[in-house]
């Protein structure tokens, strides 16, 4: 028979929901962190220095393919190698301003014209340009990988709608539902009245049947007193009888004896009658 589970304690449940609508209120933290650097700042959404980035032309191609999403994070320009593939903003050219994926081709060098520490970038499509140079503050991030064969499913995800659907109405719902199941265990919550007198309920029949237990063990001793009592009893009577039984033999014994004295006295002739 399987043991029926003990019901969770009010602290317990309290705790649990409590964890969970904290782990609920980070999510939407981050998703609103998101939303806010995409949409505000109109700079491509991180998460713990971690973007996600769509390349728009084909300009890293073969490389990265027009239209494929690449996963790149945070470093400082000076930090920047000949061969990384960074994402920087220029200040100059057609794309002057916006977010741009080229690879480095020269190391971060000291311009003095410029009065400043700069790099090259270059798309590595075959006959593209040397870009203009980059300030090393300008560069965000490195690339990491590739994100093959999600395009569709990151350009959903990453849309308004798609963080919506995904990510901030499930967190909003199991917010709601946590806060409805604290609602509802404060409601069934005893209180301290009732379960000061469940507490004393128990400990009255847990006394109660220490209480039968003595009874039982003082009748069951009584018992075997008495019977003890009653053999005691016996064996005396018994005794008795066997001393009254062997007393009445030794006096039938004796006059038995005086009987045959008695008759042997009576058989003999005595002096006197025989001298006559």
């Amino acid at each position: 028979m399987k043991k029926a589970r003990k019901p969770r304690s009010k602290k317990v449940t309290v705790l649990t929901t409590v964890v969970s609508i904290l782990l609920f209120a980070i999510v939407l933290v981050c998703v609103g962190s998101l939303l806010y650097t995409k949409y505000i700042l109109k700079q491509p959404a991180s998460l713990f220095g971690l973007r996600i980035v769509k390349i728009i032309t084909d300009s890293m191609s073969p490389t990265i393919n027009e239209g494929e999403y690449i996963l790149v994070t945070a470093q400082p320009g000076m930090d920047a190698e000949v061969g990384d593939i960074l994402l920087h903003i220029p200040e100059e050219g057609a794309c002057k301003g916006l977010p741009m994926t080229h690879q480095c081709v020269k190391a971060p060098y000291y311009d003095e014209e410029r009065a400043g520490w700069y790099i090259l970038t270059q798309g590595v499509k075959h006959g593209a340009p040397v870009d203009p140079p980059v300030p090393v503050e300008n560069v965000q991030a490195v690339y990491i990988a590739t994100l093959s064969g999600m395009g569709g499913f990151l350009d959903f995800v990453t849309s308004v709608w798609g963080l919506i659907i995904l990510i901030a109405i499930p967190c909003v719902i199991g917010i709601l539902i946590q806060v409805f199941n604290i609602a509802r265990a404060i409601k069934k919550a005893p209180d301290a009245a009732a379960v000061a007198a469940e507490s004393e309920r128990i400990k009255a029949t847990r006394n109660q049947q220490l209480a039968d237990e003595a009874i039982a063990e003082f009748q069951e001793r009584q018992k075997i007193l008495a019977y003890l009592a009653a053999r005691k009893s016996s064996s005396s009577t018994h005794s008795a009888t066997a001393e009254s039984t062997n007393a009445q033999t030794d006096s039938n014994t004796a006059t038995d004896s005086n009987t045959d004295i008695d008759s042997t006295s009576a058989d003999t002739p005595s002096t006197g009658s025989v001298e006559e």
